[in-house]
């Protein structure tokens, strides 16, 4: 059994320790410092990929109370995630003609503030880089009317052969995508 501890973060200074075992007996043991240079955190901001759309919340979109319903919200973040592949070459017709399908498997929604009709809103998508098979994304739903935070959330996509079949392992045209962004 490995396993790995972070003891401390000090600015740009992580310590970690490790240890392995089979059975009981330690066979093994060190730590690492780990150190980010200034120049480092600004490269990984730099390939932070955000989008943005607009919507004008429509009569179709509020409940009895003049508020949106919380269903449209599904709809608003996926406006955002087609805003992102338009503007980063990673929409879904992109995905599909590559093999692949994206069906989302996770939805978080977390609400602070209501829109009613006729609002116009700001909807802010981030995409999150993993290592993983998946597209992760962060959202915020701003009113601009008063610029106030009205909701977050995340999504996450896997993929699917056009056989429906999980892939494990990143699509090749993935990998391009993000040796592309400068996200590999």
């Amino acid at each position: 059994v490995t396993e790995i501890n972070t003891v401390c973060e000090v600015f740009n200074m992580t310590l970690v320790t490790a240890t392995v075992k089979v059975g009981d007996e330690l066979i093994a043991s060190g730590e690492m410092k780990i150190a980010v240079t200034e120049d480092e955190i600004a490269t990984q901001e730099e390939t932070l990929l955000t989008a943005n759309t607009e919507i004008t919340v429509r009569f179709s979109e509020v409940d009895s109370m003049n508020i949106v319903w919380h269903g449209s919200y599904v709809l608003y973040f996926e406006d955002a995630r087609e805003a992102f592949g338009k503007k980063y070459g990673l929409a879904y017709l992109d995905i599909f003609g590559n093999g692949y399908y994206a069906p989302l498997i996770d939805l978080k929604f977390n609400y602070k503030k209501p829109l009613v009709y006729g609002d116009q809103a700001l909807i802010e998508i981030t995409f999150k880089n993993s290592t993983a098979a998946k597209l992760i994304f962060d959202y915020k739903i701003y009113n601009l009317k008063n610029d106030s935070l009205v909701a977050i959330g995340s999504s996450t996509q896997v993929f699917l052969d056009q056989e429906y079949q999980l892939q494990w392992t990143n699509p090749q045209f993935f990998e391009e995508w993000k040796r592309k962004w400068r996200l590999l």
